[in-house]
């Protein structure tokens, strides 16, 4: 079985890192864009994460500079 460069580079995300964004119950948008990551999926400019866990990396919202004060 032949394997392109790419896939052979690919790797195991580090979780602490994953940050998604739940499309559909199946896989999330990875705002990451983590490429190397075995579970992406890379369409045109759109990265999506195919990880068991995808929910468990759902991004939440932090503001700790508010620019209208």
């Amino acid at each position: 079985m032949h394997r392109d460069s790419h896939e052979a580079t690919r790797s195991e995300p580090n979780e602490e890192e994953c940050r998604t964004e739940q499309l559909v119950p199946r896989f999330s948008h990875c705002l990451k864009r983590n490429s190397r990551c075995v579970y992406a999926v890379v369409s045109g400019s759109f990265y999506y994460c195919m990880h068991p866990n995808h929910l468990g990396f759902k991004h939440t919202s932090v503001i700790t500079d508010f620019p209208y004060e």
